[in-house]
């Protein structure tokens, strides 16, 4: 018998027979269906009225009149075997998942007929199905998930009866006793976007997965027991916890059930109600939609498949079920993590190309330990080692991480963990000016040696040196320089280092040459290198003069209430996400493993929108021809004359860029796309490829981009890898400008290419400088975009129960010598430019954070006579580059920025009230020049917007860095002659 086809193969646990969708699927008619069963309807003489009870309780008559159908045959017969009473059960007990039995009976009688047995044989399973339809549980479904799987082992027909029908109705027993639970109470089991027929959970999984066993096993009421409680249990409420255990625990059950025993059946089900309550907990349905489900299948082709190949590498059935077992488990103790189900799918991954995985069995500790940073690099790279590890070793790679605060020794910490989650520093969560650079570490070590501080470089590893652990070995051997130090220190914090002279210097440069470089940094926390001179009274000599220079006698002190938020909770982050444009990650995320671009894929591009020009000049000859007035047809003919001058533009790059350097192709590249990138497709994938794959960039930017796609899954994407894509972005665009050949580039730009990349220019009226590339590379990499949505993440998080931290912060103008680092202050372009300081109507203003004791910003003030005739101003005070450290910024929401810049605003109103000066905001519109960050500008402008604030083009002022026009665009920000401009105290409440 087990050679004949008439009995289906073992039913296929990847069909969706359970779903309402698939039996709404089974039992739908086409038209000419609908007409074969109406005519056939019409014609019916017996069964009418039952035909019609059926279809009232839903059922198709798809699924009725082929079973009415072979009932009259039955009814023919000489010897028959009780068809008419099932159907008519079946017809008054059933619902819309109920199918035709007609299949399975005569797939039964086929092979009756082929072994020449009697068909009187079928009676007693037919009596057993009419009681299976009264106790209201689809006889189709019994048929073909319990009779037949059990019937194909048996080739002895004579013995059916006696050796099955007992078997049969202790499975419909417990059938029975299962029903009886809530979950089973309503014939459709529907939970959100759960919806699942009863009946054929009951046959398939229930009773399918003891259809096999034998009745000795099948009657220990204890087993009976403990299998319908575990199903009981089950309340169908989570649609993830469904997929996984259909996927992973059911087909093992399923299909090997009667070589397991009873303990071990007892062991896999019992796990399934844990299960479902650890998913449901951590991705309820109301929360998550699944359009996409994580791979985390142990079987991904077929169950049969993946157990052969475990079989024939070498496992028994034991290690088999141990495996899915062990595997059930961890993914109870993974799911609450933040890495969740992805951690699961990567556990997956790695069990799957592990020949022997029994590495699971010992996984649980080693989950525990590490980090739940939400990311998967993390995990990776621990559980590729771990199963790695001979099984001996194992234990002593778990101790080292327990002894290694978490970590391995030997885990090479990827960018974002360095800079944003090892900092202890009290002054922010993400410290990228506290992490130790080349620079700063060669000064350190200079330092140190030169003062006998051996010890300190012995014990402290490079990653953990700081200025501040430096200081401290400073002065536990040299306590007698503590007190005069720590003077200097509070000295530069608060500006009074504007009173300092050659004696003070010299006294700072004797402790040895760089100490000064070591005082600098540990006060101004943007300071990470790029020392002016090699000693102090070098530095003092160059640029004393600003000390005598006037400066603004003008401070603000104010507390800063900072929140500590929290952001740990999974279904609140998932809530988080779903208001966050993920898209905007996706894109970038998705060019970070692909690696084909060629520069020579732009030329279509400019292909297509030379042709998309040309349309455009056509339908604007029709509407030439359409117009009446001649002013009309004139502007018409002046933008058809804008248009051509651009297609010819673009005619001449195109014939031209092949001929061209790399670097200039490059350098074009970007300029286009960031005028173009957001409407046309495919262009932000074509052109950050290429930058990403650009050989002017360093190594740590291939290694960054490699780190990045092991540890992010946009799906699940954390807040802190959106800080460590913006600070990728960052480096990249900061590694491009510093490219040696980019700076040559641009310092011998011919004037016929400066006029090809000027229409694509952010910098209105600039010359192309590196500004101009520093804003194209921000603006084509979306860099303010994704500071948007991260600070639009950040208003989302709830605020911890903790009481806030009062952070006390001043502004005070400076003007000395040592603001020659102003642009360290700040951490900006205009570092390289010191001897600005020593214009006499340029002040700087230093942003201190009092409770850390460090400079953490800056923003320039300037005075001008030259007026503003549009306003009849004759002379007035303009603000630029208000640049908080990004470490200040980074963690704060779009709300705090805000207020932070009413704080800056507040002071520049007190000076313009008590000056009876107008104040300007300079470089409206102009990236960098307002300040550094693209997102903080955009927040600054839209609120001197909605302030109404009036825009001049004519409130000319300087030209550093940028051109007198960019500074000349500006907001009229404050009016001594009108109170209502005070916005900043008004709603301050100062």
């Amino acid at each position: 018998m087990s050679d004949t086809n008439e009995f289906d193969s073992d039913f296929d646990l990847d069909d969706n027979s359970e779903f309402e969708t698939e039996i709404d699927e089974q039992n739908s008619l086409s038209i000419s269906e609908v007409d074969l069963f109406e005519t056939e309807f019409s014609e019916i003489t017996r069964f009418r009225n039952y035909v019609k009870k059926a279809e009232a309780r839903g059922m198709s008559r798809k699924q009725i009149l082929p079973f009415r159908a072979l009932v009259e045959l039955d009814e023919k017969r000489v010897s028959k075997i009780g068809l008419k009473e099932l159907f008519i059960v079946y017809c008054e007990n059933g619902n819309k998942a109920w199918l035709n039995p007609g299949k399975e009976i005569g797939a039964l009688e086929s092979v009756l007929g082929k072994f020449h047995g009697d068909q009187k044989t079928l009676q007693p399973f037919i009596e057993l199905l009419i009681e299976i339809a009264k106790s209201k549980i689809s006889p189709a479904a019994f048929l073909k998930f319990i009779i037949i799987p059990r019937l194909r082992g048996d080739l002895n027909w004579r013995t059916w009866v006696k050796n099955h029908i007992p078997a049969l109705r202790t499975i419909l027993n417990v059938l029975k006793e299962v029903q009886r639970s809530k979950s089973f109470h309503d014939e459709m089991i529907s939970n959100g976007p759960l919806k699942l027929s009863r009946d054929i959970i009951l046959t398939k999984y229930v009773g399918g997965i003891i259809a096999k066993l034998e009745l000795n096993r099948l009657s220990d009421l204890n087993f009976q027991k403990q299998y319908t409680n575990s199903w009981k249990d089950l309340e169908f409420n989570n649609y993830l916890a469904f997929y996984f255990i259909k996927s992973n625990v059911l087909p093992f059950l399923s299909q090997l059930s009667k070589k397991l025993e009873a303990k071990q059946i007892l062991e896999l089900v019992s796990e399934m109600a844990p299960l479902e309550k650890a998913f449901l907990s951590s991705y309820p349905d109301e929360i998550y939609s699944w359009k996409k489900i994580p791979k985390f299948i142990l079987y991904p082709v077929s169950f049969h498949h993946s157990y052969l190949k475990r079989l024939e590498d070498g496992n028994t059935l034991f290690q088999i079920y141990t495996e899915l077992l062990s595997f059930t488990r961890v993914v109870r103790s993974t799911l609450p993590t933040r890495a969740g189900i992805y951690l699961v799918e990567l556990i997956v991954k790695l069990m799957l190309r592990k020949v022997n995985p029994t590495f699971i069995q010992q996984i649980h500790k080693l989950l525990e330990i590490l980090p739940d940073f939400g990311g998967l690099y993390t995990y990776r790279w621990h559980i590729q080692n771990f199963i790695s590890s001979k099984e001996t070793s194992r234990i002593d790679f778990i101790q080292q991480i327990e002894n290694n605060d978490g970590l391995h020794p030997d885990f090479p910490k990827p960018f974002w963990l360095i800079y944003f989650l090892n900092n202890t520093n009290e002054t922010a969560d993400f410290n990228i000016e506290n992490s130790i650079t080349v620079g700063q570490n060669q000064t350190i070590e200079k330092f140190a040696s030169r003062l006998r501080l051996n010890e300190y470089l012995n014990r402290t590893k490079v990653e953990n040196r700081s200025i501040s652990n430096l200081l401290e070995a400073f002065f536990h051997k040299y306590p007698e320089k503590k007190e005069l130090i720590q003077s200097y220190q509070k000295d530069i914090l608060n500006g009074r280092d504007r009173a300092w002279n050659t004696n003070d210097t010299k006294q700072i440069d004797s402790i040895c040459p760089e100490f000064h470089q070591i005082l600098l940094m540990s006060k101004i926390k943007g300071l990470r290198g790029g020392f002016r001179t090699e000693t102090l009274e070098q530095l003092f000599y160059e640029f004393s003069a600003a000390n005598h220079l006037p400066t603004l006698p003008y401070e603000m002190n104010f507390d800063w209430e900072e929140t500590k938020k929290e952001n740990k909770d999974a279904k609140g982050t998932e809530i988080i996400r779903k208001k966050i444009n993920l898209q905007l990650f996706q894109n970038l995320f998705s060019i970070l493993k692909l690696e084909n671009h060629k520069l020579s894929d732009f030329l279509p591009f400019l292909g297509n929108e030379m042709i998309t020009l040309k349309k455009s000049i056509s339908k604007k000859k029709d509407e030439i021809a359409n117009a009446n007035e001649p002013s009309s047809k004139s502007k018409i003919q002046t933008t058809i004359l804008h248009i051509e001058n651009r297609i010819k533009h673009l005619e001449s790059v195109h014939s031209n860029f092949q001929s061209w350097s790399y670097e200039k192709q490059i350098i074009f590249l970007i300029f286009f796309s960031s005028k173009n990138v957001d409407r046309m497709d495919n262009l932000f994938e074509m052109s950050v490829g290429n930058l990403l794959n650009s050989n002017l960039l360093p190594e740590e930017i291939s290694i960054g981009k490699e780190l990045l796609s092991q540890d992010i899954v946009i799906e699940n994407l954390q807040l802190y890898q959106i800080d460590a894509l913006i600070l990728f972005c960052k480096n990249l665009v900061s590694s491009f400008q510093s490219n040696q050949k980019i700076n040559s580039f641009f310092d011998n730009l011919e004037s016929e290419f400066l006029d090809i990349l000027k229409p694509y220019s952010s910098l209105k009226k600039q010359s192309i400088q590196l500004p101009a590339l520093d804003s194209a590379l921000n603006l084509l990499l979306r860099v303010g975009k994704m500071e948007a949505e991260k600070a639009k993440w950040l208003d989302q998080i709830s605020k911890s129960f903790e009481k806030p931290k009062i952070r006390k912060y001043k502004l005070f103008s400076s003007k000395s010598f040592i603001d020659s680092y102003y642009g360290n202050m700040g951490g900006i372009c205009l570092a390289g430019r010191p001897q600005e300081i020593l214009r006499s109507n340029l002040f700087n203003f230093r942003i201190t954070d009092e409770t850390s004791g460090m400079i953490v910003g800056m923003f320039l003030i300037t005075y001008s006579t030259l007026g503003v005739k549009s306003l009849r101003i004759d002379d007035f005070f303009s603000v630029f580059a208000i640049n908080p450290l990004y470490s200040v910024l980074y963690h704060w929401s779009k709300k705090e920025k805000l207020q932070f810049y009413l704080w800056i605003r507040s002071l520049l109103e007190f000076i313009s009230f008590s000056s009876k000066k107008p104040f300007f905001l300079a470089g409206r519109g102009i990236h960098g020049l307002i300040t550094e960050g693209e997102e903080f500008r955009e927040i600054i402008e839209s609120t001197e917007i909605q302030f109404n604030s009036k825009k001049v083009s004519d409130a000319f002022v300087l030209d550093i860095y940028y051109d007198k026009y960019a500074y000349a665009k500006s907001y009229l920000i404050c009016d001594p002659k009108n109170p209502n401009t005070m916005h900043a105290h008004r709603l301050l409440k100062l």
